[in-house]
Parts: structure tokens; sequence; C-alpha cells
């Protein structure tokens, strides 16, 4: 059988010295961790302000910003039926650029019927000045033969107290020249009236072909505002056109961003303003494009 001792060996215990190394080891180690830590932190912190005193402080941020541009209208100068429309919002779009069609029927229409009204009030005018031509060469006739019933009238008179004639053919040349007188005056009140309606003025210069072609003007402006371009090279936005619809000159069908007229508007506090001035440069982010853009 085996002894008490044998069976129970007895238990080796660790030195004091093993453990108070072990300890100071660890704390060894928590003491570089700590320092080196303690030391990047430092050197993050004097490369902040560093960046700040050489770099940042010379700058000012804000995030409280929005693009802005002019917002050009779109409107109709005429009211029609739209028949089509050429671009939609985001749509870049070029100066003089077709945007929407309207229906030309009615205009056409009204546009022809004022030329050839203005071809009519051309002839209407031209024989105004004929007839002042016409009543002219009559006035003059009826000057002239104003005048030989005056001859004869006077020749009368100086014969009928001799009865070198009679009585009844001095009646009759006092009549012709009463006559005469009478269409002469009245040849004279024709002319007149005739150079009135002519006017002073050359023929195509005539109040009536004026008038007319003012007429002809208004229709072809109605016309041809049947096609609506575009004002400004920019981006469409706001369409609120479609086909089939009637608009009217106080709609807006769309509106059009210049595209070279555009600007931010940043807002800042007043303590970001001290050192700011007209001309200095900006950097701009877009929150759709990230800072790569």
């Amino acid at each position: 059988m085996a002894t008490e001792a044998e069976a129970n060996p007895p238990i080796e215990e660790t030195s004091p010295t093993v453990k108070e190394t072990n300890t100071i080891k660890n704390n060894h180690g928590k003491h570089r961790v700590l320092f080196w830590l303690t030391f990047i932190f430092l050197i993050i912190g004097l490369a902040w302000v560093l960046l700040w005193f050489f770099y940042l402080r010379f700058y000012e941020f804000t995030d409280d910003a929005y693009a802005n541009g002019n917002l050009i209208n779109i409107n109709s100068a005429v009211s029609g039926s739209v028949i089509a429309f050429y671009a939609d919002d985001t749509d870049l779009v070029q100066e003089g650029q077709l945007l929407v069609s309207l229906d030309t029927t009615e205009y056409q229409i009204r546009y022809d019927g004022e030329l050839a009204s203005l071809a009519s009030t051309v002839l209407q005018v031209r024989q105004l000045y004929e007839a002042v031509a016409t009543n002219q060469a009559n006035a003059e006739s009826k000057r002239i033969a104003f005048g030989r019933a005056q001859y004869d009238y006077r020749n009368r008179s100086q014969l009928v107290g001799s009865l070198a004639i009679s009585n009844e053919d001095y009646i009759h040349a006092q009549d012709s020249l009463s006559i005469a007188d009478f269409e002469l005056k009245q040849a004279e009140s024709q002319l007149k009236a005739a150079q009135d309606a002519a006017g002073n003025t050359i023929l195509v210069e005539h109040p009536l072909i004026e008038q007319q072609k003012a007429r002809v003007r208004e229709a072809y402006y109605n016309l041809k505002h049947c096609s609506i371009y575009a004002p400004s090279t920019g981006y469409v936005a706001q369409r609120s056109v479609d086909v089939g619809e009637w608009v009217a000159p106080n709609r807006a069908l769309m509106a059009v961003i210049p595209k070279d007229y555009v600007w931010v508007d940043a807002n800042y506090k007043e303590t970001q303003l001290t050192y700011m001035r007209v001309g200095q440069q900006a950097t701009v982010w877009f929150d759709l494009y990230g800072r790569k853009v």
C-alpha cells in the first residue's frame, strides 16, 4: 500500500519574485500602449493646429447653400391649340430651338385674307389717284368752255345795243355763260374732293394702304407666333403644356433656366464674413454629385 506522502504529493508554490515580474511586464506594456496613444493624439492635435493656423483659418465653410438661376417663363403670344411640344423637363435646349407649335389654320386663313384685302385697297387707292387726273382734265375742259362762253357774252353785249344781234341771242349767250360758270365750279369742286381723297402722299404711303398694311403685319405676327422658340440656351423646367390643350397668352407653358447665368446662394454667419471680399475664389460641392465634382 502506498503511504500518505506518496498519495498526496506536496504542491509547489510559485515564488513571489515571478509574480512581481509578470505584473511589471504587464504594466510596462500598458504604459507603452498609453504612451503611443497619447503620442498619436498629440501628433493629430498638433497637425490640426498647424492645419488651422496655416490653412483653415483663411477659409470659411457652409453647407447652407443652394444653386440658383434666372427663370425665363415661356408663354404664348397668341391663343391656340397645341399640336406639338419638343422639349421636356431637364432637357437642354439651344437658343432659337423650337419648343411648342400651335395650330396655324385659323391664323393662316386670316393672313391670306388680309393680303387679299391689301391688294384690293391698293387698287382702290390707285383709282383715287386716277380720279384726280380725270377730274383735272374735266376741270380744265370746263374752264375752257367757261372762257369761250364769257367771250361770246362780251361780244354780244357790245352788239346788242346796235341791233346787230337779236335780244334772244344775247339772252342765250348770257345763259350759256351762267351754265359754263356753274359747270366749272362743279368740276373744280369734284377735283378738290378727288384730291382730298387721294391725299398729299405717294400711293404706297396712303392712309388706307397704311391701315391695311398694319392689319397684314398683325396677321403675320399672329401666324409666326404659333411657333414658340427658346429665348436662351438652358435647361427646361416646369413643363405644363400638353398636346391638344388650348393655351392663352397669360399661361406659362414651361420655363427655361439659362445655362450660362447661374449662381450659388450661400448663407454664412456674420462672424464668417470678416475677411471675405468680392472677387475671392470659392469651391463648391454639390450634394447630388459628392466631392468628386
